[in-house]
């Protein structure tokens, strides 16, 4: 991504006339500094995929998280993708368990793989808990924590801090 360029991550709303229900695709848009269109690549409406965070990285390659209707695992599941320069999808990871999962933000971590920070959301016990995720740069997954927080927690954001941890 250029100095110039804009990366917007977002959801395009589409009747389906054969199902009659409304879908959701998640959209990707590259444009350069003029707001011209370069390129837009959208995501099948199937998973109805929900954006919440865009990481560029050295490489021009970029890194998505968001969550995506269950394939198996529960409600919604947190979906990573990285996607090269020209938008098409380079590698993906889905996670998920019986919750409804969201990722919510993905940091490069120490220069090694990155760090995803997610929500859980318990609907039986309507409570909400902060969700980490470890990963390596093919995402596999490193380590897995949950941390129990008095009450529903929401993260928003994680940074690093200068002792290798986070916050």
């Amino acid at each position: 991504l250029s100095n110039q360029d804009l990366l917007i991550g977002s959801g395009i709303l589409t009747y389906n006339t054969s199902t009659s229900q409304i879908d959701f695709s998640g959209c990707i848009i590259k444009t350069d500094n003029s707001g011209i269109l370069k390129w837009m690549k959208l995501t099948d409406p199937t998973y109805n995929l929900l954006e919440y965070n865009l990481k560029v990285e050295n490489d021009n390659s970029y890194f998505i998280t968001g969550d995506i209707d269950s394939i198996g695992f529960g409600n919604k599941d947190i979906l990573v993708m990285n996607i090269d320069s020209s938008g098409n999808v380079v590698q993906s990871k889905i996670f998920g368990n019986s919750y409804i999962e969201s990722g919510i933000e993905i940091i490069k971590y120490l220069d090694n793989g990155w760090l995803l920070i997610a929500i859980d959301k318990n609907n039986v016990q309507h409570i909400s808990q902060p969700h980490f995720i470890r990963l390596d740069d093919s995402l596999n997954v490193l380590w897995n924590k949950k941390i129990l927080t008095p009450g529903n927690y929401y993260p928003t954001s994680i940074s690093t801090t200068s002792d290798s941890g986070f916050i």
